[in-house]
């Protein structure tokens, strides 16, 4: 439910261009002049409607994160007090009990998501009881009707999640198609500068040349979210330099930089020099923001 490449090209497009054309020494050459200001406008419409858009499939992504941790915390912990009800019912000889609880972590998570919360309910029904929870042995293994109870709550949570993501999958797919619509619609817009913006090619050819860099379409460099900075000793930009970032490293470039992309929450970062000297930050990546993180020894 992430961007495509062809919508990551063009949500890249639009926001580096608008960064250009918002700026006051670009609005100071096209700001008089009608034509290009009338696509500059609708163009910036379409991309704020595309980021819209965009939020709306990350919402269904997010769901289904939540989704996923609900059920496994779900499994984790009924496997816990599932095996050691097995267990007591070893110690008391009760097999029927023991064929009841006879389900694993494992085979839990791998169940329907439509089955978890009958499942929870039933075996707090007819297996946790008031009898089996008023019995002293089964009291030492601390599974208790709290326990239980917020395990069944946690359930019915996760149920009410499947129909909102099942809802929110339909939304996802309509947001993917209004978002290749915009996309077209941003096409247009761009026609339309390509057009008016020749006004200005004799007095203003540097301008017209920024607009061409910075309305290039491109796979290459969409930056979603991530890190860069700068590695110097004494003011002295650091040559390959090791830089590891979750585990991964990557070395500076000759001017002391690095970047890595598609990362974001909480991380920390660590640089090696090649003298052996070594410094550690943490930093915090917001969603589709590039976080800047220097490093001077």
């Amino acid at each position: 439910m992430a961007l495509n490449k062809h919508q990551s090209s063009h949500e890249n497009r639009g926001v580096t261009l608008k960064t250009f054309l918002d700026s006051d020494e670009s609005k100071s050459v096209y700001a008089e002049y009608g034509p290009f200001c009338r696509g500059y406008n609708s163009f910036v419409a379409n991309l704020i409607l595309f980021e819209q858009e965009a939020k709306n499939k990350e919402k269904v992504a997010a769901g289904v994160a939540t989704k996923t941790d609900t059920k496994n915390s779900i499994a984790n912990r009924l496997g816990l007090y599932l095996g050691l009800t097995s267990d007591y019912a070893i110690v008391t000889k009760n097999s029927g009990l023991k064929k009841m609880v006879n389900y694993s972590e494992y085979e839990i998570i791998k169940m329907n998501d439509s089955d978890i919360l009958p499942f929870v309910t039933g075996l707090q029904k007819n297996v946790f009881t008031t009898e089996l929870f008023a019995d002293a042995k089964f009291i030492t293994y601390k599974v208790t009707e709290i326990l239980i109870a917020a395990l069944v709550t946690d359930a019915i949570s996760f149920n009410k999640n499947i129909g909102t993501i099942k809802e929110d999958s339909n939304f996802s797919s309509s947001a993917n198609d209004n978002m290749n619509m915009i996309i077209d619609n941003m096409d247009l817009d761009v026609e339309s500068m390509d057009k008016t913006i020749q006004f200005f090619a004799t007095d203003f050819p540097e301008f017209i040349n920024g607009y061409e860099k910075n309305k290039a379409l491109t796979t290459t460099g969409v930056r979603h979210e991530g890190i860069f900075g700068r590695v110097t000793k004494g003011g002295v930009e650091q040559e390959s330099a090791e830089v590891t970032i979750d585990g991964k490293v990557i070395l500076t470039d000759a001017e002391g930089n690095y970047e890595k992309y598609h990362i974001n929450g909480k991380v920390s970062v660590t640089v090696k020099l090649l003298t052996g000297e070594s410094m550690t930050k943490n930093a915090e990546i917001i969603w589709r923001k590039m976080s800047e993180l220097n490093f001077e020894f």
